[in-house]
């Protein structure tokens, strides 16, 4: 499991953030054709992901991300629903 830590003051930090802030998800079908704003290239197994905010009772937590080695392995209105889900029981471990 890997984490990241994003600053409000690069690009990339900015559009996660802005993302989490609005609840909303953050989809990248192919990270070598199409990466997020910001994005700095660098070696990685991953091709494409599909974030979600970790939430509980308004409470932002963190961020779930799902990634694959595999570019366009994700469609986003087949797979954000169950992104969300995860992140939701995800949120509901941490305070238990």
């Amino acid at each position: 499991m890997a984490s990241m830590i994003f600053d409000e003051q690069t690009t990339l930090g900015a559009t996660v953030l802005t993302a989490l802030d609005k609840r909303d998800v953050v989809y990248c079908r192919d990270i070598s054709e199409e990466p997020p704003a910001g994005w700095v290239e660098r070696p990685t197994k991953w091709r494409s992901f599909l974030s979600a905010p970790v939430i509980y009772e308004e409470q932002l937590l963190g961020m779930l991300t799902v990634d694959s080695p595999v570019a366009d392995d994700f469609d986003l209105d087949r797979d954000a629903g169950m992104v969300f889900t995860l992140a939701h029981l995800l949120a509901t471990a941490l305070k238990a």
